[in-house]
């Protein structure tokens, strides 16, 4: 006997019996059980791309077999270290639906993500989530002053700007 593609209505009780013109015998019962593997059902996907001071969610949902709920365990990791559950910004929704909420994201929060659920039986790890957070571009003005001039006499107004040298190319000053 062969099967493929087992799913999880296949799971019961199985036994060979084997007959000729004399006699039958039967195997054990044995019993089969098949379960769903854990997925990931819903994630935040690919690359994203901020600024500094701003807030970000990265969402994760896992399912697992009914069997396996209660061992369903779903974590961060950024980097390839496990993020604390106890990091205030992971944020539980609900079972199998953790999500990592980052707010006034800094640079040091740039990296890979991966969502992970771990059950006893088996395993499963999200799609990577590239973050990218570039410096917040700033006018760098130390005082407003008021400037008072006579006609035809010249002006030259200045804009000091810090900007992150990736954003450089698309900076626009307008007055």
């Amino acid at each position: 006997l062969r099967l493929f593609n087992l799913v999880s209505d296949d799971s019961g009780a199985f036994s060979c019996t084997v007959r000729t013109n004399f006699d039958e015998v039967s195997s054990r019962t044995g019993v089969l059980l098949v379960w769903r593997p854990t997925r990931i059902l819903d994630q935040t996907r690919g690359s994203i791309t901020t600024v500094t001071g701003t807030s970000r969610t990265l969402e994760c949902v896992v399912e697992t077999d009914p069997t396996f709920t209660d061992s369903l365990k779903v974590f961060w990791t950024k980097d390839d270290e496990r993020i604390s559950m106890e990091d205030p910004r992971v944020s539980v929704e609900a079972q199998g639906h953790v999500d990592l909420v980052l707010d006034n994201v800094q640079q040091q929060d740039s990296g890979v993500y991966h969502c992970k659920g771990k059950t006893v039986k088996d395993s499963v790890k999200s799609d990577p989530v590239q973050l990218t957070v570039r410096q917040q571009t700033r006018i760098t003005v130390s005082e407003v002053r008021k400037v008072e001039l006579l006609e035809e006499e010249r002006l030259v107004l200045i804009c000091p700007v810090q900007v992150d040298s990736v954003l450089r190319p698309s900076l626009e000053v307008k007055w």
